[in-house]
């Protein structure tokens, strides 16, 4: 019986780990980076370029 809780369990912890990052993947941060930690694109240095250093401050074009 207890093998069957504990295996359950961790079935559990796999599936709840699964959904969050499947959630994180659909509805990243607003203001977060689109590449989630990778550092080896075009795309991560075009959008860190593009960011301001003071975000509290608005832009003025």
């Amino acid at each position: 019986m207890i093998q069957t809780i504990i295996v359950l369990l961790a079935v559990a912890a796999a599936l709840f780990y699964a959904i969050m990052k499947i959630l994180k993947r659909i509805h990243p941060k607003k203001n977060g980076s689109p590449c989630d930690g990778c550092d080896g694109c075009d795309l991560k240095s075009g959008w860190m370029k593009s960011q301001s250093t003071c975000s509290h401050k608005p832009t003025h074009k």
